[in-house]
């Protein structure tokens, strides 16, 4: 499951745990993962493939760590009685339908704010605090309608964070790690990151990025490949 929803390569070994380990979800005794996959739609008897995994059964794993707390997850996986087990795989069930309407209303109020112009698009909460859990999901959805790196930045008590995704044109964990006199912490790869920063340094972010982003880019046809 894991190596599946965490959208790693299904080659060489990958695909051979892949392969095998679908042999055995499709049998499995756990009680947790059996209601997971009623609750997910899938229908008795139906063959799991890796599509089942990346789309219905992880989502709802994940939603749990986005909206609270991983743990319910956790439980879920390792639960023994049916009941119990029931209430659980609902209850994420639940989480993960919030989650996707909560993304779905970042990811409007985003595009609002999107010029198409720019090279790099920047989405700032300026209204309610927006979830940090889903932010980096609002980035990917951006960044795949717009072929663009994309940063989505939320308000937390301390200052901002954010989530960012990028394009293979763009590294953005190197242009984040050129940023990092105005950020507190930051991380990531080259078509993912996350970063927080003091409310003071949200301007200068966001001009140094788009001035890293207009050179980068510059002369470059923006388009995505098959």
């Amino acid at each position: 499951i894991g190596t599946i929803a965490d959208c790693v390569p299904l080659v060489g070994e990958n695909r051979i745990l892949v392969k095998k380990g679908l042999e055995v979800l499709n049998d499995t005794k756990r009680a947790g993962l059996s209601e997971l996959l009623k609750v997910s739609g899938v229908k008795d008897g139906q063959i799991l493939k890796a599509w089942n995994v990346g789309f219905q059964i992880g989502p709802r794993i994940n939603a749990a760590g986005r909206m609270d707390h991983a743990n319910s997850a956790y439980k879920l996986l390792i639960e023994k009685d049916k009941d119990e087990a029931h209430r659980l795989a609902n209850s994420l069930n639940q989480r993960n339908i919030e989650r996707q309407q909560i993304t779905e209303e970042i990811v409007q109020e985003v595009v609002e704010q999107v010029n198409e112009e720019d090279d790099i698009i920047i989405g700032v909460c300026e209204g309610d605090v927006w979830n940090e859990g889903v932010v980096g999901l609002v980035a990917g959805r951006i960044c795949e309608r717009y072929y663009k790196p994309t940063l989505v930045i939320t308000k937390t008590i301390e200052g901002y964070k954010g989530s960012g995704r990028s394009i293979p044109e763009f590294n953005l964990a190197a242009a984040i790690e050129d940023c990092s006199e105005f950020l507190d912490k930051h991380g990531g790869h080259p078509l993912a990151c996350g970063f927080s920063f003091f409310e003071e340094n949200l301007n200068n972010f966001q001009n140094k990025l788009k001035k890293i982003a207009r050179n980068k880019l510059k002369n470059i046809e923006l388009s995505p490949s098959i």
